[in-house]
This record gives structure tokens, sequence and C-alpha cells, in this order.
């Protein structure tokens, strides 16, 4: 599963560039996916949500992306396990980093 890796390198990218400037404690570093897997592997999967925590990345699975709001600057998901209108959240954001699933 190639998406989370390179999303993940993505965000450790982020984090790094935050951090040198100063700004990390400034920054809030989001993951959605609407996969049920953060990766196919349950050992890396644990791996990762290790490294994401300890990076202070917030990681949420089955978090379908259903707008983006560039003028904004919103994107807004919707929980796939319930997908009542309660589970819809909306996050302001200043930088979006979005991959089509093939």
């Amino acid at each position: 599963m190639k998406v989370s890796s390179t999303i993940t390198s993505l965000t450790s990218a982020y984090h790094n560039v935050a951090s040198q400037a100063g700004k990390r404690n400034d920054a809030n570093f989001l993951y959605r996916t609407g996969a049920a897997v953060y990766f196919p592997s349950p050992h890396y999967e644990k791996v990762l949500f290790k490294v994401a925590e300890k990076k202070g990345i917030d990681v949420a699975l089955k978090e379908d992306l259903v707008k983006v709001d560039h003028i904004n600057k919103t994107a807004t998901f919707l929980n796939m396990d319930s997908k009542k209108q309660s589970s819809i959240e909306v996050i302001k954001c200043a930088t979006f980093a979005l991959k089509k699933n093939n």
C-alpha cells in the first residue's frame, strides 16, 4: 500500500520543515484515509502508528474526503463507519497533500 508510506513520508517532511523553522508547536498534522487500515501488514501498521504518535500526527481511518473548499481552506470528511450527518468533520487546513486512489 504505497499511499500510506508516501503520505507518512510527506507528513514527516512537513514535520521536519516546521520543526526547523521553529513552527512545529503551531502546526497540527493530520492523516485521514478512507481505508480501514493504515498499512496492510499489521506489524508495520503498529510501527507507523507509533511513529505518528511520536511525531504528534493525528491519524484517522475510514474517513472519506468528500469536499475540499480551496477558498476557505477546509476539507470535509465523512466517517465511513456511520455515514450519518453527525459523522461529518470539517477541518480547516493551511496546506493540503492529497493523493487520488487509482
